[in-house]
């Protein structure tokens, strides 16, 4: 059987809404294959050309103007993106943000729009799927599967949000895809801590998982 391969997702930018001409400023990714996460990442600054980081977007990333000034412009840092991504489905903690970013970027160098090209999948709602009604931020899913957040410093950064999901997106496939083993995958696999958020869950079975052609 061939593997499946799928490739985690995030950006920085330096606001909120790219249709108000707010830019992408770093992108990660990092590559699953048969929900196992395969240590290949890759990660680039990007030049947004003079438009300047909010201090809102600051307070999240940490990343300033000044550390932009040498990074490549888009059209540069993407085919290397996007070869590594190739056609694999991408996951991504809250996509449709990171997807409007990455497609208007690519629109305006003149670029194949990446969320027309390959599937997109918004991990939030498989967290919103085993945990209804609770927080489903990245910070919250990992402290619920007691995954350590310790890597990150005081600041967002897309290569360990990317790790980070990574290894939170093939906990929760195992669980949503095979609910008559929760219990027992909750027990080998959490640990016994305050933190970690062990309300039982009620799943539907899923179908069968569409498995990709291998590259």
């Amino acid at each position: 059987m061939s593997p499946t391969r799928a490739c985690v997702i995030d950006t920085e930018t330096t606001g909120l809404d790219p249709d108000a001409g707010h830019r992408v400023i770093e992108i990660a990714a990092v590559e699953i294959i048969d929900l196992r996460p395969t240590g290949r990442s890759i990660k680039r600054r990007v030049n947004p050309e003079g438009v300047p980081v909010q201090w809102s977007s600051f307070l999240v990333h940490g990343i300033k103007d000044d550390d932009l000034a040498t990074a490549p412009l888009f059209q540069d840092a993407w085919p290397p993106i996007a070869e590594f991504i190739g056609d694999s489905r991408l996951i991504a903690h809250n996509a449709p943000f990171d997807m409007r970013f990455l497609s208007a970027e690519c629109l305006r160098v003149g670029f194949p729009d990446i969320t027309l090209a390959v599937p997109v999948e918004d991990s939030i709602n498989i967290a919103k799927r085993l945990w209804p009604g609770k927080p489903v931020s990245l910070d919250a899913v990992c402290r619920r599967l007691n995954i350590s957040t310790d890597a990150r410093s005081t600041y967002h950064e897309a290569l360990v949000d990317c790790e980070l999901l990574a290894t939170a997106y093939c906990r929760m496939r195992v669980m949503l895809d095979t609910p008559r083993t929760q219990g027992d995958f909750l027990d080998a696999l959490l640990a016994q801590t305050e933190e970690t958020d062990r309300t039982p869950i009620q799943i539907p079975l899923l179908a069968p998982q569409h498995r990709e052609p291998a590259p």
